[in-house]
């Protein structure tokens, strides 16, 4: 995990941003599940224009809406760590 870490703190630092520690917690969890590519999609760009903008929560939490019917349980994870980041849970 701490590779992981380390690579979210690098890609804020890359975008000359500033983040709470439950929102690296939340990222951190994403690109350990999903992998480094989640840094380079949607939500991320979202997170890298304003780390606060409240219309992330939604974009996160749905993000993997549309593998929903294959994998339920990653609806549920995607949305827990969209309440870790806006620090919900």
């Amino acid at each position: 995990m701490d590779n992981t870490k380390n690579k979210v703190l690098k890609w804020a630092k890359s975008k000359n941003i500033t983040l709470k520690e439950n929102q690296v917690d939340a990222l951190t969890s994403a690109v350990y599940n999903f992998g480094p590519k989640f840094l380079e999609w949607s939500v991320a760009k979202k997170i890298a224009k304003n780390p606060n903008d409240e219309k992330i929560y939604e974009a996160w939490a749905r993000f993997s809406d549309h593998q929903a019917h294959k994998y339920p349980g990653l609806v549920k994870r995607r949305k827990k760590e969209a309440d870790r980041y806006f620090n919900r849970a």
